[in-house]
């Protein structure tokens, strides 16, 4: 899990490098939309959501890892 994600290419990078289970989270909604145009295809992968941390709807228990930028 990438938290606050932004328009960070961190998640680009640990996609590429073999990480494939990746999962962006950011509360606006107009980040997510253009981070999701710009990776769909390259990385079809990874998910982009448009979520607030401190209300945050993922189970933690089923997280591996939470990157922090």
């Amino acid at each position: 899990m990438v938290p606050g994600c932004g328009k960070s290419r961190l998640s680009e990078h640990l996609y590429d490098a073999g990480f494939r289970d990746i999962t962006n989270i950011d509360f606006s909604k107009v980040v997510i939309s253009e981070m999701l145009r710009r990776n769909v295809r390259l990385r079809p992968g990874m998910r982009w959501r448009v979520m607030d941390m401190i209300s945050m709807q993922v189970c933690i228990n089923k997280l591996s890892q939470i990157y922090k930028q």
